[in-house]
């Protein structure tokens, strides 16, 4: 009877060791799929990408248009622009012939009004309202640039001469100071003992006393002739005559007067 027990009690104990090894089997079965679904899922995924070839504007132009089509692209586009510069063109002259019809006739009530005879004042101011009418009100509005061009010239003709002796008024006086004061300068230095002048031989001296004295004469002349006419006439004493007898003395004289001196000979 010992001796079944015991081989009953190791038969038991074999068939529980049996059973463990097999429940440890069956748990270890399920865990192999599981890992390799995580590693699947920490994979990253590659994404598909598909090229499409974009063509650069050029070939997309030229792709769309033949050669007769694209060239008149161009050249509507150049027709355009210079339909937009005439306009630009004509609005701006358009714009400068009225705003001188403005001018010119509050000038005339202004300060032009001492250099201009009062019928030859009536009568642009006559002329201004007949072009302010044109320009503003009338065919002017549809005028081509030649056409205003003509009107914006036809009034300058009248307003011109009076705005050339009112300016001649306000400058001549400081033209012919400056004319003067060169006239003094060189003569004094024609005259001078001074070293600074020293090397200047009496060539040089008679050419800066005839430059002077020609200046002073003809300036002086001139002078007394316009004493003689009213404002309202033109000028025989221009401002831009006197600026350029200035220049001419100063281009005759100058380099006498900064003539350098000779270097010393060596000995």
């Amino acid at each position: 009877k010992e001796g079944e027990a015991a081989k009953d009690g190791e038969a038991a104990k074999e068939g529980e060791a049996a059973k463990e090894g097999e429940a440890a089997k069956e748990g270890e079965t399920p865990a192999a799929p599981a890992a390799a679904a995580a590693t699947a899922e920490a994979a990253p995924r590659k994404r598909k990408v598909t090229r499409v070839p974009v063509p650069t504007l050029t070939e997309a132009v030229t792709g769309a248009l033949n050669k007769p089509g694209f060239d008149d692209l161009f050249a509507s586009e150049a027709a355009m622009s210079k339909r937009d510069e005439e306009v630009r063109l004509k609005t701006a002259k358009r714009n400068e012939l009225e705003k001188y019809v403005y001018a010119l006739r509050n000038d005339l009530r202004g300060k032009l009004k001492d250099f201009v005879e009062d019928g030859v004042a009536g009568e642009i101011r006559d002329l201004l309202d007949e072009e302010e009418d044109w320009v503003c009100y009338g065919d002017g509005e549809d005028a081509d640039l030649a056409e205003l061009e003509e009107h914006l010239t036809k009034l300058h003709a009248k307003g011109g001469p009076i705005e050339a002796r009112w300016y001649n008024a306000q400058h001549i006086a400081e033209a012919g100071a400056t004319l003067m004061s060169l006239v003094e300068r060189y003569r004094a230095v024609a005259a001078s003992a001074d070293e600074a002048y020293a090397h200047l031989d009496e060539s040089d001296r008679d050419t800066l006393r005839s430059a002077a004295k020609g200046a002073e004469t003809w300036y002086r002349d001139l002078q007394s002739e316009q004493g003689k006419l009213s404002a309202k006439q033109d000028p025989v004493l221009k401002v831009e005559d006197v600026r350029a007898r200035v220049r001419a003395i100063q281009d005759e004289c100058e380099r006498i007067v900064n003539k350098p001196k000779p270097k010393p000979k060596v000995e």
